[in-house]
């Protein structure tokens, strides 16, 4: 399941909007070639929707 959850984030970063990738991982990245881990995306976009989107919860 872990490798499963890995890949989709690896093969996703890849095509991401960057716009919207850097207003959600803005500070957790040390660099713009990082990818984040399953913990890091995980919590980074579960905070991000609890915080922009708390209306839909």
């Amino acid at each position: 399941m872990e490798r499963a959850v890995r890949h989709v984030i690896k093969s996703g970063w890849y095509r991401h909007n960057t716009k919207i990738a850097d207003n959600i991982f803005m500070n957790t990245l040390q660099s713009e070639k990082d990818i984040p881990t399953n913990s890091v995306f995980i919590s980074t976009v579960a905070e991000w929707i609890r915080v922009n989107h708390s209306d839909l919860l």
